[in-house]
């Protein structure tokens, strides 16, 4: 009997589709992936058949793929990647992607595709990450109601938070009942 481990890749087509639309319409011609949360590394094995990746550096907390770097992911941790090694970024979470996100958008330093996946959590208490109650001003101590709905209201929020270096120039969005998957462009501010 096998490990279980917190992955969902029964959407993996959905999940290949989304980043297949999102890189050709991008025009990059080679690929410099930052894959965190790689877990097996199922997604961008598959990719890398398809598209030209030149680097592929996989980071994961317990990982289960050969060379993946072993990290816990915060905004300490990927803080610490130079954001001009990579014109990818995958943040396929268990959970919220937010973190990430906002440490690495702003830091981009060319155009950059980010897939982000954002799973339903099932904790008890809110569903609302601290994060995603600072971008909507909501204070911590507020006893909230436990509604998936808060979520999706935040993401566009924390989306689209203000950030004058870098730029969402394109984006696709798949929604499915317990999970939200995004494939954005994203490029400096000024560049067509």
């Amino acid at each position: 009997m096998g490990t279980l481990h917190k992955t969902d890749n029964r959407s993996l087509g959905l999940k290949l589709a989304i980043r297949r639309q999102a890189i050709r319409a991008s025009s990059l011609k080679e690929l410099r992936v930052l894959d965190l949360f790689a877990g097996e590394g199922r997604i961008w094995r598959q990719l890398r058949q398809e598209f030209k990746v030149t680097a592929y550096t996989p980071v994961d907390k317990v990982p289960r793929l050969p060379g993946t770097l072993r990290m816990t992911i915060d905004a300490r941790t990927v803080q610490a990647f130079d954001m001009r090694q990579f014109n990818a970024v995958d943040i396929d979470t268990y959970g919220e992607p937010w973190i990430p996100w906002l440490d690495c958008f702003p830091r981009i330093a060319h155009r950059t595709l980010f897939f982000l996946t954002h799973g339903a959590t099932g904790t008890l208490g809110s569903n609302l990450s601290h994060c995603a109650r600072q971008a909507l001003g909501i204070p911590l101590e507020w006893d909230i109601p436990r509604k998936r709905d808060l979520a999706t209201f935040a993401a566009p929020y924390l989306l689209l938070a203000q950030n004058p270096h870098s730029r969402i120039v394109r984006g696709w969005e798949c929604r499915l009942q317990n999970v939200t998957y995004y494939a954005l462009i994203c490029d400096l501010r000024g560049k067509q």
